[in-house]
């Protein structure tokens, strides 16, 4: 059970090294690092606990709540197909930005 845990934890952290998310690890750093000396271990720390934790829901309570993979790829492809669609347009950046404040 804790090598489950262990190998789930590496997994996390090494899937920030993924092709999609290595351009935007600059920007990431670089904010971190200007707040504070040590904001390069607070991202990465939260990098790593929201992969494992996610995965980890999935992986355990997703087969019980009928979430199969073929449902979570459409789910997936279609939130990212809408990201892309709000990124498109300065109008829908602004309306999804007065959304997301009041939260």
């Amino acid at each position: 059970m804790i090598l489950k845990y262990a190998l789930s934890l590496l997994a996390g952290g090494l899937s920030t090294l993924s092709p999609c998310a290595l351009p935007a690890l600059p920007l990431i750093v670089g904010s971190a690092v200007q707040e504070h000396r040590f904001g390069i271990f607070a991202v990465v720390a939260g990098m790593i606990t929201s992969f494992v934790s996610i995965g980890l829901f999935l992986a355990t309570l997703g087969p019980q709540l009928g979430i199969d993979s073929d449902s979570l790829k459409k789910i997936s492809a279609s939130l990212l197909i809408l990201a892309g669609f709000i990124l498109l347009s300065t109008f829908l950046q602004a309306q999804l930005s007065k959304l997301l404040v009041r939260f």
